[in-house]
């Protein structure tokens, strides 16, 4: 069989075909062929050539062979072609079904989380209560600790004893080596102070806090000295001092012990709260917070325009009715946002860590107004057998329907409501110039007592009737 010669566009015409159309071509070429061809001659021509004629047609259709492809390389160009097109059309096609599989596994993956999330919520938040008017039965609420033998040996203290029993000798020597040190970082030579000369200047400022002047230069200038100032340190040194004055190494501070706000006085301040809770703790406590008034560039300084001192630095305390400070922290502002919230919320997280240092069991009595207390806390409190006394905001107790203000109003003062839930726990509304909302878990609104107030109208003082819990309370 002879094999055909394809022009350009012949090859051309066949690549844009089917392979089906190209081999039924091929058969019928070759049955054409098969009936025409002799040895030595070519196909179409008369007669049979010489052998240089022979020649030149040969090296002619090999040039012509080798340019054009033939038929059966053009099929199987074809063949690989569409082959690879398969291939590379099943390989994005199983890329895509990777991709979406896992997109598909995150998307569950984040979708579960964020359900898990949302039932953890729901089950923290839904907590039914179930509010009645029924008579409120006072569990035994005993204090089962004892304090007075501390109390009598504090009566005997005197001044001093006192301010050693907060500022040990080891928090003074703390004082006195970072001092030094400072100074020889800041100045290339030391101060030189003592422990003796730190307690001078703190009994210093003691005294200008009790004896205000203008500015500091006053106590020790001719028309305004005050002796027990000016007599013990001099001025220039005085102030020289204050300028030094350190708590920790500069040098020696990690990257993360800088995230604390306060990171410079941290070491010495918690001496100081350790010194604090190794107080005997009385019965009763009050949580609350308090401003150390301050002025000076800070970014801890904050303004609240309730207070006798609007600007300074602000604290959560646990102090005792006595007095005694037992725990504190410093505000930094703002909670981390990552953190997971509590159902307490971010006030009931400062009661709980002020009380976590009390130990359960003993029947303390915990005091707090309406910006920390809420319902879960009571219950939290109470599973230390820790109770807890506090006026509170309505709108944080759901499903309460009492008495409302102007009604309690036309019953006229002294007039209360009260509604008791399934978990021991009395909310009463009283109502003396305003009602006032508190919430408690181990006293009711009985015994009652009296209190003596003016009455504009009348002109006279009238007794009005007040309930055991406002008088707890107070």
């Amino acid at each position: 069989m002879a094999k055909r010669k394809f022009s350009t566009e012949d090859v051309l015409r066949f690549l844009d075909g089917n392979v089906s159309e190209i081999e039924d071509l091929i058969e019928t070429e070759d049955e054409v062929d098969d009936k025409t061809w002799t040895p030595g001659a070519e196909p179409g021509d008369g007669s049979s050539s010489s052998s240089n004629e022979g020649g030149e047609n040969i090296d002619q259709r090999t040039e012509t062979e080798e340019a054009v492809p033939t038929v059966t390389q053009a099929t199987k160009r074809l063949g690989r072609g569409k082959v690879k097109r398969k291939e590379k059309r099943k390989k994005t096609h199983t890329a895509e079904s990777d991709d979406s599989t896992s997109s598909e596994v995150e998307t569950s993956t984040a979708t579960h989380t964020k359900r898990a999330k949302k039932s953890a919520k729901k089950k923290m938040k839904k907590r039914d209560y179930r509010w009645r008017k029924v008579d409120f039965e006072s569990p035994d609420v005993q204090f089962n600790d004892s304090a007075d033998e501390t109390i009598e040996e504090r009566s005997e203290f005197t001044p001093y004893m006192y301010f050693k029993q907060f500022v040990t000798n080891e928090m003074l020597q703390l004082v006195v080596d970072q001092t030094n040190l400072y100074s020889v970082q800041k100045d290339g030579k030391s101060i030189n102070t003592t422990v003796k000369e730190i307690e001078q200047v703190l009994g210093m400022y003691m005294f200008m806090g009790l004896v205000q002047m203008p500015n500091v230069r006053a106590y020790w200038e001719m028309d305004t000295r005050y002796p027990k100032v000016a007599d013990v340190m001099s001025r220039d040194r005085f102030q020289k001092l204050l300028t030094l004055l350190h708590f920790e190494d500069n040098l020696c501070v990690t990257e993360d012990a800088m995230k604390d706000k306060i990171w410079k006085v941290r070491p010495w301040l918690e001496k100081l709260r350790q010194q604090c809770l190794q107080i005997h703790p009385e019965e009763n406590h009050a949580v609350d917070e308090i401003i150390v008034p301050f002025k000076g560039k800070s970014q801890l300084k904050v303004y609240m325009p309730g207070k006798p001192h609007k600007w300074g630095f602000k604290m959560w305390e646990r102090a005792g009715q006595s007095g005694f400070l037992y725990d504190f922290d410093i505000c930094q502002g703002p909670a981390d946002p990552k953190k997971e919230k509590s159902d307490v919320g971010v006030s009931g997280d400062v009661v709980l860590k002020l009380t976590s240092t009390l130990r359960a069991g003993k029947n303390y009595k915990v005091f707090a107004d309406n910006y920390f207390t809420s319902l879960p806390l009571l219950e939290q409190l109470r599973e230390r057998e820790i109770y807890y006394v506090g006026t509170i905001r309505m709108k944080r107790v759901k499903n309460c329907k009492m008495m409302e203000e102007k009604d309690l109003k036309a019953q006229g003062r002294g007039s209360m409501d009260h509604r008791v839930n399934q978990n021991g726990m009395i909310i009463v509304r009283w109502c003396d110039n305003k009602a006032v909302n508190l919430v408690y878990s181990f006293v009711g609104i009985t015994p009652q007592s009296v209190v003596k107030r003016w009455d504009r109208k009348t002109k006279n003082y009238l007794m009005v009737p007040r309930p055991a819990i406002v008088e707890t309370y107070n």
